[in-house]
């Protein structure tokens, strides 16, 4: 299984204070979103992560319209990892 377990954490995590600070329908709480729902795939929750990408597609749509640039590459996007503030910066 690799670690995914280990990723699923860290993702639901990050996507838990994105919802928090930037709010649910944010572009980056939206692509960490994904990330997650990749984790729960790979994990065999492939419910969990349908479901996710069901309400991350929404969103998406919701937020940007029906035809965001994002979406046809939504699936092939390479997994995005916030930045860490490191002294201030």
């Amino acid at each position: 299984m690799g670690r995914y377990a280990e990723a699923r954490d860290v993702d639901q995590d990050t996507l838990d204070r994105e919802r928090r600070v930037l709010g649910p329908d944010h572009p980056d709480t939206l692509a960490d979103a994904n990330n997650l729902a990749i984790d729960l795939r790979a994990l065999g929750e492939v419910q969990a992560a349908r479901d996710l990408d069901q309400d991350t597609l929404d969103r998406y749509r919701r937020v940007l319209g029906p035809r965001p640039p994002q979406h046809p590459e939504l699936r092939q996007q390479p997994r995005r990892r916030p930045a860490r503030a490191e002294g201030g910066r």
